[in-house]
């Protein structure tokens, strides 16, 4: 069943292909040029421009995975932190951070629902000055 499905469609995109290209050797033919030569030009020039253009839509199909992953593999590295279960056994977990919402976990040691709270902390900047100098 599949198979007649895939003739019938190689079939209509072949005939396709051959009626463009004699389309365009009888336009061409009216000019003078011969119709077997242009008729074999047009056909093969539409295969080799199919060609390079499937080609072309690969790669830039590509290009935009990749850099799709590399903006997602961006995003969660910045989103992500190591904290420490506050049971007894003091596991270490990486877990994603969601700052504008709720973060909870399950810790792999005790099995208990964790919540994360994520906060900002303020500290004294301090400068570092030359107090050794000698005259």
């Amino acid at each position: 069943m599949e198979n007649n499905k895939l003739f019938f469609t190689i079939g209509k995109s072949f005939l396709i292909t051959v009626i463009v290209a004699a389309t365009l050797s009888f336009l061409v033919n009216s000019f003078g040029v011969a119709f077997l030569p242009s008729f074999l030009f047009f056909l093969l020039f539409q295969y080799v421009g199919f060609y390079f253009y499937g080609e072309h839509l690969k790669r830039k199909a590509d290009k935009l995975k990749i850099d799709t992953e590399l903006k997602l593999l961006q995003e969660q590295s910045k989103q992500k932190a190591t904290v420490i279960c506050p049971c007894d056994r003091g596991i270490e977990t990486t877990i994603p951070i969601n700052v504008n919402g709720e973060n909870k976990y399950k810790c792999p040691g005790c099995i208990k629902d964790i919540t994360v709270f994520v906060t900002t902390k303020t500290a004294l900047a301090t400068t570092p000055t030359d107090t050794f100098k000698i005259n």
